[in-house]
């Protein structure tokens, strides 16, 4: 994949005003946008392109006074295992026992329909959990 990078360059022989101009109608933008287009920065004014559809664009803005670069998309880089955060409730997910709550204590659970999060060894022990004194039945 491709971007389309302006740097406010405007084409030899192209009055920067009329550069402006070309852009402000081109892009529909205001002259505050038109201002930061044209401040000397990258500005990525297209990602995510195919190369040919990115060199279509440079043209055109070539032929509107502007120099444009077509520059490959740098990949995303991918999350390291130290960057991801635990889960939500990391004692199921690293099936440690669990411990009865006490007297009064809330115990959470998922609500109907949701992803058990947890292994079936953790999820039987809640089963059992749940059918026992913290979840009295009917009798």
């Amino acid at each position: 994949m491709f971007q389309l990078v302006f740097k406010g360059e405007c084409t030899p022989g192209t009055d920067p005003a009329t550069a402006r101009s070309n852009a402000r109608t081109l892009f529909k933008a205001t002259v505050d946008q038109i201002e930061r287009m044209f401040s000397g920065q990258p500005v990525v004014i297209r990602n995510k392109l195919e190369e040919v559809q990115a060199e279509k664009y440079r043209a055109v803005l070539q032929k509107h006074g502007m120099v444009a670069y077509v520059q490959p998309m740098e990949a995303p880089l991918p999350l390291q295992p130290s960057a991801r955060r635990p889960p939500l409730n990391h004692r199921l997910s690293q099936n440690l026992p669990l411990q009865h709550p006490q007297q009064g204590q809330r115990v959470l659970m998922p609500g109907p329909g949701a992803p058990l999060p947890w292994s079936r060894a953790t999820a039987c022990q809640w089963r059992a959990i749940k059918s026992t004194a913290f979840f009295p039945g009917p009798g």
